[in-house]
């Protein structure tokens, strides 16, 4: 889990004008529906404003308005890869974040930064190299930051087969291969045997690593992503039989979009992707709160957890989404979708802040992906403990 510095600032640092309101909505995956983004966002700013008005001075809500108002005028809400915005506004700046999940519509007006919505996108961080690959031609895509973006085309890129390798035209040695001298003056051959497929095959195969060596030597190399390769099952054996590149994914794409791939064909390849990323990471976390259980640093008492965490001892940090735990200081109030006449904030919420200020890691996974069953909640302490379950 990754959380570059600026965002770790925006978590930690509590200094802002006024409370602050975050609004999170899915966005609709089909580009033409962007109207109906904006709609329910504008429903959103509504509910936020009604519960804002309902407990703080209404002079500073023109402020909060007119950076929103901006942010409409100005931005497209979509931007290929993602599927959902959170939004956080004060008085005096608005910070907006791309979501690679599609995030349950809500909003919400509190003294402290609601970060469970923006924790959960950074959990399973996606980078990677995608390699389109076909028998005679290939396309590299880079997804990072939410985006989609293909590989600028250069002149040694290997983009077609004839275009890499020439009009390759076989020596004559190569033409006709013998497998054995018959007792006549010409040569025999293997049943079935076929020059022109054999040497069909030996220039894809050369195609082949050229494009291997031109990933690792302009992308690998470069920028240590891993690479995930989309090809038909047949292309996708061969070419990992060849290939040099110690960061060819073990997660691939078997089913090709047509040769003018459409944005909608990109879409379906690159959430599928993602969607492999993120399960063996779910595995790798299960694997790990296990391994930490055997070590005895594993606790699932809230108020061990909430110790631990001002302590700086938690490591990771397991949320189950949804969950909720009332805040003990009275004092902390949250205005939501959910109860606009207010309740005590979040628990869960101040924990996911304080674990991340001391450089945990934070989860918020479905019931069916927490490490340990029947909980809301879990933590990997840094060392043993002695708690009693």
């Amino acid at each position: 889990m990754a959380i570059n510095a600026d965002i770790k600032n925006l978590l930690t640092v509590s200094s802002h004008k006024g409370p602050i309101v975050t609004i999170v909505l899915p966005l609709n995956p089909k580009a033409d529906n962007a109207s109906a983004d904006r709609t329910q966002l504008n429903s959103l700013i509504a509910q936020a404003k009604k519960a804002y008005l309902s407990k703080y001075l209404s002079k500073f809500w023109p402020d909060y308005e007119e950076q929103l108002n901006q942010f409409l005028q100005t931005e497209t809400l979509g931007n290929h890869v993602a599927q959902g915005l959170a939004i956080y506004v004060t008085a005096d700046q608005i910070n907006v974040f791309r979501l690679n999940y599609p995030a349950k519509p809500g909003f919400a007006v509190s003294d402290t930064m609601q970060v469970l919505p923006l924790l959960k996108d950074f959990e399973f961080p996606l980078a990677y190299n995608l390699v389109v690959l076909r028998k005679n031609s290939f396309h590299l895509f880079q997804i990072q930051n939410r985006l989609i973006e293909e590989a600028e085309v250069t002149a040694d890129t290997p983009t077609t087969l004839v275009d890499t390798l020439g009009n390759y035209v076989p020596g004559d040695d190569q033409k006709v291969k013998s497998a054995g001298q018959g007792r006549g003056h010409g040569a025999t051959f293997k049943r079935g045997y076929d020059p022109k497929e054999e040497s069909d095959r030996s220039d894809q195969l050369r195609y082949f690593q050229a494009v291997d060596e031109y990933v690792q030597k302009n992308f690998t190399n470069q920028d240590h992503l891993p690479v995930v390769l989309a090809a038909e099952t047949k292309v996708q054996g061969e070419f990992r039989k060849i290939s040099k590149n110690n960061l060819l994914s073990n997660v691939k794409f078997e089913k090709i979009p047509s040769l003018r791939t459409s944005h909608e064909e990109l879409l379906d390849m690159v959430h599928n992707i993602n969607d492999q990323f993120n399960h063996l990471t779910v595995m790798e976390l299960a694997v790990h709160f296990d391994n930490a259980t055997g070590a005895k640093k594993t606790v699932t008492n809230i108020n061990h957890i909430a110790d631990a965490a001002v302590a700086g001892s938690v490591a990771t940090l397991f949320i189950k989404e949804g969950a909720y735990v009332p805040e003990k200081d009275a004092n902390h109030v949250q205005f939501d979708s959910e109860a606009v006449e207010g309740h005590a904030s979040n628990l869960l919420n101040d924990l996911a802040i304080t674990v991340t200020g001391f450089n945990g890691d934070v989860y918020i996974l479905p019931e069916a992906e927490m490490p340990i069953h029947d909980s809301d909640y879990a933590a990997v302490l840094r060392f043993p403990t002695t708690e009693v379950k």
